[in-house]
């Protein structure tokens, strides 16, 4: 009892409550403080807390543009975060390429050989070494995952993906202590806290610390409601939206 008082009462309180002025004690201080000060929203798909409906409702939107790296399985809020990754972690000076991003609308891809058809043409691309035994143009370059065969283009690429097999994430936020497993999403995950909201509307000027989100705000300018219920037509602005109206439409 006398420990908790002294912890409680005279320990410097040095850790601060992002959404207010409060000052805790330690980070389980804060955390006690925030679920009885501000109680939270949480994504179903992400597990990030938020602290109002709307906050919540506005971050569902971006996961209907996330796009996963596929060379090491990260995953990023938007096709501009994925390239930067890309640039930084899966550039092969050797052969002069880039890893293909993942994209939800690529065209696909067909082997000249066989006829099997791919989504990606990395992954076509592995098809023909293989199966074919097609020379790579990376061959001197080649990096293959132990676990899994995974073939990567970089040293740097192949350590990123085996964290996908241990679960490992170095890259640490500074502010609530989540984890990343390269220091891209760090970055990425590091505007939810500066507020930092580089990305205006050219209509209204409205600025949000996504791209992404952007994307989904001009399409209540424009009208345009991509996501279309086949039971009733109707159009939506989000797939999350959609998935939402699905769940009661007959």
């Amino acid at each position: 009892m006398l420990n908790a008082h002294v912890k409680k009462s005279h320990m410097p309180k040095t850790v601060p409550c992002i959404q207010c002025s409060f000052m805790g004690v330690s980070v389980t201080d804060v955390e006690k403080h925030k679920r009885r000060r501000h109680p939270e929203f949480t994504c179903e798909i992400c597990s990030e807390d938020f602290v109002d409906k709307d906050a919540l409702i506005a971050h569902a939107a971006t996961h209907d543009f996330m796009q996963r790296c596929n060379a090491c399985d990260s995953i990023f809020n938007d096709m501009y975060s994925l390239k930067e990754h890309n640039r930084l972690y899966h550039y092969d000076p050797a052969s002069n390429e880039k890893f293909e991003e993942s994209s939800e609308n690529e065209s696909e891809h067909k082997c000249d050989i066989c006829g099997k058809i791919y989504k990606y043409r990395s992954m076509l691309k592995q098809h023909k070494v293989r199966t074919h035994g097609v020379p790579s143009n990376c061959e001197r370059r080649k990096y293959l995952c132990a676990l899994c065969g995974k073939e990567l283009k970089t040293a740097k690429g192949l350590e990123i993906h085996n964290r996908s097999h241990t679960g490992e994430k170095p890259y640490t936020c500074e502010v609530c202590g989540k984890c990343f497993a390269c220091d891209t999403m760090l970055r990425t995950h590091n505007v939810t806290h500066t507020g930092e909201r580089k990305y205006s509307c050219d209509q209204c000027g409205k600025a949000f610390t996504q791209r992404s989100t952007l994307v989904v705000h001009k399409r209540y300018h424009t009208g345009e409601r991509p996501y279309i219920c086949s039971r009733c037509n109707k159009g939506f602005i989000t797939r999350t939206v959609l998935n939402t109206h699905m769940k009661s439409c007959r």
